[in-house]
């Protein structure tokens, strides 16, 4: 049939075609279909019937089986058997590398101190030295105002002024 919306080459899947008795409806071949039906197929393996087994043969299969079965299962149960071991040894030698990186920031830390305590001590002793000679200087001082040697008295405010300056450098 072909109908006027119809583009030429397009073809009704379904015809009709009047019969003598009684109309009979004919389906027209997919053209999809077609092109799918020319690729060739796979041939297809025709399967025997089954055998009866016999009971002996039957047992000896099951058991058969069964023992694949236990070796699949052994070989899964020593495999998994292995990761925990392996995971084990890995969570151990995390353990130990934190541990070990505990115990060198420790000495870090305690070296640290121990350079900062050192500074700090010599630090200390300069400034004792300083006020030591400082000390000094002010007795010398004294001693050269009250016997008015000008001399001996510039020579101590020189000391005093370099104990004072010195003690600025280190504090």
């Amino acid at each position: 049939m072909s109908y006027p919306d119809k583009e030429p080459g397009d073809e009704d899947l379904i015809q009709i075609m009047p019969d003598e008795d009684t109309s009979l409806i004919e389906i027209a071949p997919d053209p999809v279909a077609e092109a799918a039906a020319e690729k060739p197929v796979k041939e297809r393996r025709e399967r025997k019937p089954a055998e009866p087994m016999a009971p002996e043969d039957a047992v000896d299969d099951i058991k058969r089986e069964l023992e694949a079965s236990r070796a699949k299962a052994e070989a899964s149960t020593r495999a998994a058997e292995e990761t925990r071991r392996a995971l084990e040894a890995e969570r151990a030698s995390g353990a130990k590398l934190e541990d070990d990186l505990l115990s060198l920031r420790d000495q870090g830390l305690r070296s640290q101190w121990h350079l900062v305590n050192s500074e700090l001590q010599q630090i200390a002793n300069g400034i004792a030295s300083i006020n030591q000679e400082r000390e000094a200087a002010k007795r010398d001082y004294k001693i050269a105002f009250e016997a008015n040697d000008a001399e001996a008295v510039a020579s101590a405010q020189e000391r005093m002024a370099l104990a004072a300056a010195g003690l600025w450098t280190l504090v």
